[in-house]
This record gives C-alpha cells, sequence and structure tokens, in this order.
C-alpha cells in the first residue's frame, strides 16, 4: 500500500521536475499547485508516523521498564527532568532530524529549550540541524555552550568536532584542525568531520552514555 502511494507520488514529482523548467507562468502555476498538494501529503505521512512511533514506543518492554521522567545530569549537584511536554517536541525532534528534515527539527528542539533550556540532548541536535542548514553562527552558539557545561566527553566531543567544520566552512583551517584534535582527544572514534559521519551518531552516543533512555 505505502510502496504504491509513494510510487504515485515520486511519479507526479518526476512529472513535475520534468516540466518545470520549460513551463509557462500559468503552467508553473499549476505545477506549484500540485508540488503544495505533494508536500501536504508528505507532512500528513511524517505526521502520522511520527504518532505511531511515539505510541509504539510507549510498548517497548525497556521503555515501560524505565522512569517516567527522563534524568539528564547537567552538573554534578543537579539531575535536569524532561517534563512530558517536552518529550513529545523532543521525540518529533529527533524523528525530523532522522528523516534528515533539519528545518522541521529545529522548530521542535527550539520548542523543548524554550521549556528546558539546560536540557543538553536538545540542543545537541538543534545544533546539528542549525549545522546541516548552513546556519553556522547559531550552530557554533549552541556547541560553544554545550562543551561550557557538558560533563559527558562524546557529546563534548561531537561539539568540538562541529566547530571545527565550521570553522572549516570558514576557511580557518587552522582553528579547524585544533577543535578536530580536541575531539578526537575526548573521542578517539571521531576521525571524521561530522558531516561525514553516521547522522545517527549523537543518538547512539547519547544512549550509550545513558544521557537518554
Amino acid at each position: 500500500m505505502f510502496k504504491q502511494l509513494f510510487a504515485a507520488m515520486n511519479e507526479v514529482l518526476e512529472e513535475i521536475a520534468s516540466q518545470y523548467a520549460s513551463a509557462s507562468q500559468e503552467k508553473r502555476q499549476e505545477l506549484d499547485e500540485k508540488l503544495a498538494v505533494l508536500r501536504s501529503m508528505s507532512d500528513v505521512c511524517i505526521e502520522e508516523w511520527l504518532d505511531f512511533e511515539e505510541k509504539i514506543s510507549k510498548l517497548n518492554p525497556l521503555k515501560m521498564a524505565s522512569p517516567s521522567t527522563l534524568y539528564v545530569p547537567v552538573t554534578n549537584d543537579m539531575m535536569f527532568p524532561l517534563q512530558e511536554a517536552s518529550r513529545t517536541h523532543y521525540e518529533r525532534g529527533q524523528g525530523y532530524f532522522e528523516l534528515m528534515m533539519y528545518r522541521h527539527a529545529i522548530g521542535e528542539m527550539e520548542q523543548v529549550l524554550s521549556m528546558q533550556p539546560d536540557f543538553l540532548p536538545a540542543r545537541l541536535f538543534l545544533g546539528l540541524s542549525c549545522l546541516h542548514e548552513g546556519q553556522l553562527n547559531d550552530a557554533y552558539r549552541h556547541f560553544q555552550l554545550i562543551t561550557s557545561v557538558a560533563e559527558e566527553p562524546s557529546i563534548k566531543a561531537i561539539s568540538f568536532n562541529a566547530m571545527g567544520c565550521i570553522h572549516a566552512q570558514k576557511a580557518n583551517a587552522e582553528q579547524a584542525q585544533q577543535f578536530f584534535s580536541m575531539a578526537e582527544q575526548l573521542d578517539p572514534s571521531l576521525k571524521e568531520p561530522i558531516t561525514d559521519i553516521d547522522l545517527n551518531l549523537p543518538q547512539k552516543v547519547l544512549y550509550n552514555s545513558g544521557l537518554i533512555q
């Protein structure tokens, strides 16, 4: 069923792409309307998938055995609970990130941080999403904040690595190499720039470190 639906959507999209460049103004308006319909259908599919993923995760035996609130160490003497309202936005943001829909991920993670600004996993995903969207200054600001407060070496390593990528994109080769070296010292597995490694790495690091469950 899903293959047939997406096959039809892809067929229409290919038709639009083949006609768009040479289309008249009137024809382009018609093609834009078709494209808007496709985008709306895509958004509905994603929202339904995220809703289903959220429901099925609640039935996961491992998650059923975990605490009802998610605790993330912010300092040595403070544990920060992820509130239920924040959790919904955070899980949606993770879903968008995995689908490489970074603009949508940014919106969800910003919602989390508006309620809980010290929740570092959300800030990490927000910084990475900004990086992929080319919002380098915003991304750098988030990674700087993370490295100033995070205690988990792997999270700091990802942030230093990403900061190196930003310096590299700005042609600051010396600073880029310094940050890459700092990242590798904290986590030797980070031998490549963050843009060239597994996009699921932040998720794996957060799970392996026990910062998320």
